[in-house]
């Protein structure tokens, strides 16, 4: 008998969902360095008053191009780093955990992304009021760190039974897997998923190498999969919680307050959470319309209506990041992890991600757009 709990199976799953973390702290680390002296003197434009000041234009380039990896020749290598795990993650996750608790699993991404862009803020407010580059160098330089634990835990992680046993090392299959599932390699549970390998990589090999435009073959519908799994990724992004990642501190300094900041089907998830979001965000655009002062009020100059509005605009900001965190920020990985054949499994993941990543980019780059008054 299987043992769900298996620490086997768990503290690798749970490891390689680092990966996840550094794609939250590269997605928030820019939201505390655009409000920082130094970073604004450094990438502003001089002011008529002789002032540094933001530039919507080049903050919105700024954000893009680091949210691509771009920013220096170091941040264009992590950036394709960061996005080689957000395709690789789920993909060995999917391949790796037990079936009895493989969505739970394949949340652990998501739960890294959160605690990663949350570790970014600590930073920014740590290191926010240092003199000079060091305020924002230090918090970026910190990705060297975190890709060093990340490289020295994966030479000590185990292949997917899937690679052993397409190169032929069925025994060394059949370990991993009872590791896994915490089990002896002579139960027959090991035999059935060696059994079920074994047939799909031959089923692969006899129709020859996946091609992308399988993923959308009409042939058992696998083009609904594939659409439906880069359309979760692109409705994710739609939800408005990147306006808050990348331009929260701008956005609650412009709001006139000193505040700063499984068991459920999936489609029962993403429609409690699309209501939940929903809310908060039409709460939100409501009191912004109506209570809160004209930007650049001064806070001295606020009235205790509008500075009541300013901190009710807040709070429904962070409850829609709850919102996200917990229910549509997890079950789109959970849905690319589990829908797809071995066969074309890779791809479509890829597919899934780099959907992800496009609309990343260009939410970040058109938000201060967007939002500056006219």
């Amino acid at each position: 008998m299987a043992n769900t709990t298996n620490r086997k199976a768990i503290t690798p799953a749970a490891f390689i969902a680092f990966g996840g973390f550094l794609f939250g702290y590269d997605i928030g680390i820019i939201s505390g360095c655009l409000i920082m002296p130094n970073f604004i003197e450094t990438f502003g434009e001089l002011g008529p008053d002789g002032e540094y000041v933001r530039s919507s234009t080049p903050r919105s380039i700024i954000t893009s191009l680091l949210s691509a990896g771009t920013f220096f020749v170091g941040r264009f290598v992590a950036g394709l780093g960061v996005g080689a795990l957000s395709a690789i993650v789920p993909l060995y996750n999917g391949e790796m955990a037990p079936k009895a608790i493989g969505g739970t699993l394949l949340v652990l991404y998501q739960l890294q992304v959160i605690v990663g862009i949350f570790i970014s803020y600590v930073i920014d407010l740590g290191t926010h009021h240092l003199e000079g580059s060091a305020s924002w160098r230090i918090p970026i330089g910190l990705q060297l760190v975190w890709g060093g634990v990340m490289l020295s835990g994966v030479l000590f992680l185990p292949e997917s039974p899937r690679h052993p046993l397409g190169n032929g090392r069925k025994e060394e299959a059949a370990g991993v897997i009872a590791k896994r599932n915490g089990i002896s390699k002579d139960d027959p549970l090991v035999y059935e998923i060696v059994d079920e390998l074994q047939y799909t990589i031959k089923a692969e090999n006899e129709g020859g190498k996946a091609t992308w435009a399988e993923c959308f073959s009409t042939c058992n519908a696998l083009w609904k999969r594939t659409v439906n799994g880069m359309v979760l990724q692109f409705v994710q992004q739609l939800h408005g919680q990147n306006f808050y990642y990348y331009y929260g501190d701008t956005f609650f300094e412009s709001a006139g307050t000193e505040l700063s900041p499984y068991k459920w089907g999936r489609r029962k998830s993403l429609l409690t959470g699309a209501v939940a979001e929903g809310t908060c965000a039409a709460i939100a655009a409501f009191v912004g319309h109506f209570l809160l002062a004209r930007s650049g009020t001064p806070v001295s100059q606020l009235s205790p209506r509008e500075q009541t509005g300013g901190d009710v605009l807040i709070a429904f900001a962070i409850l829609h990041v709850f919102s996200f965190a917990l229910f549509w920020g997890q079950t789109p990985w959970v849905y690319l992890g589990e829908s797809f054949p071995l066969r074309i499994r890779a791809k479509s993941i890829a597919l899934g991600t780099a959907t992800n990543w496009l609309w990343n980019f260009l939410l970040s780059f058109f938000s201060p757009r967007i939002a500056e008054p006219r």
